[in-house]
């Protein structure tokens, strides 16, 4: 198992994850909050097309975050919303050696700790065991 620090390659992508914040909070007067027994993870990283090709990086097939049941989740949509346009990560073509990053959220259990992120890269060229980093600091 990977650390959070750790530079990961899988897919065609190198992956490097700048930071973690649980619980992450929404903006003042954001319409979405997280239900009750749920809190939202959000996650700053960053991404390196290593291949010789343009690739497609599309981060519900990248990430696959399990908690402590094995329970998978994925970035969520709604959450992600509530990021502001300039760190929102919207899924791209990358080109070969270039990096693109922002920020997702996964909608998690409060109680789901600890949290570890299965991670593909471009799913289409994953290996069969792709590499699983710990996030827990």
């Amino acid at each position: 198992m990977y650390k959070l620090t750790d530079v990961v390659t899988e897919g065609g992508f190198k992956l490097k994850i700048n930071s973690i914040q649980l619980p992450w909070n929404p903006p003042a007067g954001s319409q979405f909050t997280p239900a009750p027994t749920r809190a939202w993870l959000l996650m700053d990283f960053q991404v390196t097309n290593v291949g010789g090709q343009p690739s497609m990086f599309d981060t519900i097939g990248a990430f696959d975050l399990r908690d402590n049941t094995n329970a998978s989740h994925l970035t969520s949509v709604v959450s992600g919303d509530t990021l502001p346009a300039a760190k929102k990560f919207e899924d791209q073509e990358v080109a070969p050696g270039a990096t693109v990053g922002g920020e997702v959220v996964f909608d998690v259990p409060v109680n789901g700790a600890p949290f570890r992120l299965i991670y593909s890269g471009n799913m289409w060229h994953a290996s069969q065991t792709p590499p699983v980093i710990s996030l827990s600091k």
